[in-house]
Parts: structure tokens; sequence; C-alpha cells
């Protein structure tokens, strides 16, 4: 027997073990050491799979969200109905490239969005329209350039962004009957709603 194994018998009778309890011992610890191993195996998988698994249905919920703000009220108007409520502007694009649509539409409501100049270019071609909403929108004086030359007869507006100058301009839209501007108006919005033939109420 060498010195580290005259070595490594002193120590186990110094601590009162017999050869059994420090084999047992031995075992024990290297069963904790694959159990350690294990879980951190397992939670690698976990990791991976969670990459794999919240992009796929991240991309289904919008694949869902895009079918209920856009397919769904699509399909409507193509099969006959007169008013929709567009809370995705993806839909006010295919409703204007839509003979069907345009023909259809009377009434549309936009909630929740923000216009681009290119919003403005499909509004103009939805020329069956006769009553127009706003509500919580932005950049809506790009919208209401959009609707200049429709023969709107009817529009609301309530908490949207708007500026005087886009109010002012309403007094030139031909067939425009009522206005509804259901919110605090600055004083120079105020100024340009009392600017306004008298017949707009």
């Amino acid at each position: 027997m060498g010195a580290t194994d005259h070595k490594s018998s002193a120590l186990v009778k110094h601590m009162g073990w017999g050869a059994g309890d420090f084999g047992r011992a031995c075992r024990s610890l290297s069963a904790i050491t694959w159990s350690i191993i294990a879980v951190c195996v397992a939670c690698v998988f976990i990791l991976i799979c969670a990459g794999i698994t919240i992009p796929v249905l991240r991309a289904n919920a919008v694949r869902e969200l895009k079918v209920k703000t856009v397919t769904v009220p699509l399909n409507r108007v193509r099969s006959g109905a007169v008013r929709v409520v567009v809370h995705d502007l993806e839909l006010l694009d295919k409703l204007a490239s839509d003979s069907i649509c345009i023909e259809n539409l009377v009434e549309i409501r936009f909630s929740g969005v923000a216009f681009e100049a290119k919003d403005a270019v499909s509004l103009s071609q939805l020329v069956g329209l006769q009553t127009i909403s706003f509500y919580d929108c932005d950049c809506v004086d790009l919208a209401l350039q959009g609707i200049a030359n429709l023969g709107i007869g009817s529009i609301h507006l309530e908490l949207v962004q708007v500026s005087a100058e886009a109010l002012s301009k309403l007094s030139s839209y031909g067939g425009l009957r009522k206005i509804e501007f259901e919110q605090v108006p600055t004083p120079d919005q105020r100024k340009a709603l009392e600017g306004l033939p008298s017949g707009v109420t």
C-alpha cells in the first residue's frame, strides 16, 4: 500500500468511518452530482423549447389578430355590409382596392390608428362614403385631406389629434352637414369650428 493509501485510511479512521461508510459517501456524492447535471440539462432543454415555441405562438397570435381585424370585416363588406370599423389600416388599403367594397361601403369608423399619407390616398377611393368617424386616432389631418372631395355628409371626431387648420378647411367640403367634435377643443380649434358655415352643426 502506498503513502497515499495510508493517508486515506488514516483519514477514514480519524473521522470514525469504516471503509463501507466512505464508499457509500462517495456513491452518494456521485448521485448528487449526476442529479445536478440532469437538472441543468433539463433547464437547457426547456429554454431551447421556449425559444422555439414563443416566436411560433407570437406568429400565430398575429395571424389570428389579422383575421379578426382585416379578413373578417373585409369579407363582411364584400358580402353587403355598409358599415365597418377599422382597427388596422391594412383593412383600409384592402377596402380601397376592392370595387365591391367601394360600392357597398357607406359608413366607416376608425379606432386607435395613426394615419400616413398613403392612407389619405386610400380614403379618396371610397367614393360612396357618407359618414366617417375617428376615435382615439393620430394624424387625422391626413385622413381629412383624403375625404375632401368625397361629399361626406357627417364627420365625427373624438379624442383625436387634429389641427385647427384642418378643421377650418372643412368649410370647403361640399355636402358636409354635420360635424361632431367630442373632446375639449383648444382655443384655435374652437375658433375654427365656430368659423364653419351656419348650415354645419
